[in-house]
């Protein structure tokens, strides 16, 4: 969900009522600091506990943050292929 040119909370308010997926650090231990998590790659996870009853493939929306999309205006995309 979203575009760009979409505002911030326009954006999120169209994100919570689209999206299944979003975006998550995967935390790992620091191996120089072992008290220290750090992030280290980005992973796919329900954003809410969701059942599907469908037995047709279907395309689950994934939240990617307002500055994805501005950065796809300032490069010209519309946001939306």
């Amino acid at each position: 969900a979203g575009g760009a040119g979409a505002g911030d909370s326009q954006y999120s308010a169209e994100s919570r009522s689209r999206n299944v997926l979003v975006l998550v650090q995967r935390l790992e231990r620091d191996p120089d600091r072992p008290s220290v998590a750090r992030p280290s790659r980005p992973v796919s996870t329900l954003a809410a506990d969701v059942t599907f009853r469908n037995s047709a493939p279907m395309e689950l929306g994934c939240e990617y943050g307002e500055r994805y999309w501005s950065r796809r205006a300032e490069a010209g995309e519309d946001g939306f292929s």
